[in-house]
């Protein structure tokens, strides 16, 4: 309901606030990988409820006037606060634009193909997160809110299998960036 999602995007909302004044930023690893996911998951709720975009920034003021007093880094880290809301809430904007219009043509293209079908491939889940950077998470959520299951298990091998290439890859260019270093000492 709406409700419901009202009251998770503002407390995803406050505990984004509180993380970066802590000086968890966004990112790809440890706590500020748990930062950007709960701060996509307040986007994606203000994207079905079609609140506009820089929304996230314009809750500071709020969050600052009621716990600011306790927690004076919300005021003195406000400038760092608003510029990676802003920039991690366009970013998300884009990327679940591309993913979701994709994700429905195959949730469709699934039912289609099979109608009693109640697993979503993850091979599928996999590669929209390797070619849109679109969150397994959400692609989860997404699936069973239209009646299937994300296969976890087989987006978990796409993505070992994915981490086997890249190593693989890393180990062909270390060794001919080895040999050609050779080459020229020689």
């Amino acid at each position: 309901s709406m409700d419901v999602r009202m009251s998770r995007i503002a407390d995803h909302v406050r505990a984004v606030f509180f993380c970066i004044a802590d000086g968890a930023a966004p990112s790809r690893e440890g706590r500020g990988y748990i930062v950007r996911k709960i701060l996509r998951r307040a986007v994606r709720d203000a994207i079905d409820l079609q609140i506009p975009s820089g929304f996230f920034a314009t809750l500071l003021p709020d969050v600052q006037e009621t716990m600011g007093d306790a927690y004076p880094e919300l005021l003195e880290q406000q400038q760092t606060i608003l510029a990676m809301v802003d920039g991690e809430e366009d970013r998300f904007r884009d990327v679940y634009d591309k993913g979701i219009a994709r994700l429905h043509e195959q949730i469709e293209s699934v039912k289609t193909k099979d109608p009693s079908a109640s697993l979503f491939p993850g091979s599928l889940a996999f590669a929209l997160h390797d070619t849109f950077g679109f969150p397994s998470d959400i692609t989860e959520v997404v699936v069973q809110e239209k009646g299937l299951v994300l296969d976890l298990p087989g987006f978990q091998s796409a993505m070992d299998d994915q981490r086997e290439r890249a190593r693989s890859a890393s180990e062909i260019s270390k060794d001919v960036f080895a040999e050609s270093l050779a080459s020229q000492i020689r």
